[in-house]
């Protein structure tokens, strides 16, 4: 995502990554292997801009700006951003997720996997990319091609597609918010986290 910066920002905005979980899925069997709540997603870009008022920074102790204005990045990515893969009642223990992204990028993770209920222990990242974590999904279609294994040994595998959509970016409100903590005014993503858990439910 491109980051555009206001004339009147005061201090630069970093891009912040928040995902809004947006549905709960159950653990109930598919008839085709993939992840919990099912393969089809939908991802959408929102935006807004924020001016925050710190009235204990101003020429206070720590001193710093007394306002600041950040144009805030976020997203929605639906049904969820971590999943579980459900797929055969195997006498396994592991479960290997390779995708081939739409841009032909690949990435595998692996889980520990319950083969008497057919489904992995551990939630996949599908969505969330940070400096410490990778995503397995990328927009577009990708090919998720599954092993599941007996103490390192292969048993069963299989193919399944994952979509993910790009919906229309959505607009969020100007707003004005008071910040009582000494970064208020210099942290981005503390300022916009503040924006979008106000705000969030009022993007169009």
């Amino acid at each position: 995502m491109t980051i555009t910066h206001a004339p009147r920002l005061f201090v630069s905005a970093a891009i912040l990554i928040l995902g809004f979980i947006l549905a709960s899925t159950s653990l109930a069997h598919a008839a085709i292997p993939g992840f919990v709540g099912g393969n089809r997603f939908e991802y959408t870009a929102a935006v807004g801009d924020v001016f925050v008022h710190c009235p204990q920074t101003g020429g206070g102790i720590p001193s710093g700006p007394s306002t600041a204005s950040f144009r805030c990045y976020g997203y929605i990515f639906a049904p969820a951003e971590a999943a579980q893969f459900e797929g055969p009642q195997a006498n396994a223990n592991e479960v290997e997720l390779t995708a081939i992204r739409e841009d032909g990028s690949v990435f595998t993770k692996s889980s520990s996997y319950d083969g008497a209920r057919g489904v992995s222990n551990d939630t996949f990242n599908l969505w969330i990319e940070t400096l410490f974590q990778r995503p397995l999904l990328k927009l577009g279609q990708n090919q998720v091609n599954w092993v599941l294994k007996r103490d390192g040994q292969a048993v069963r595998n299989g193919t399944f597609i994952a979509e993910v959509f790009q919906r229309p970016s959505l607009q969020c409100p100007s707003a004005s918010q008071t910040s009582w903590n000494a970064d208020g005014c210099t942290n981005s993503n503390r300022a916009c986290s503040d924006y979008f858990y106000m705000y969030g439910n009022q993007c169009r």
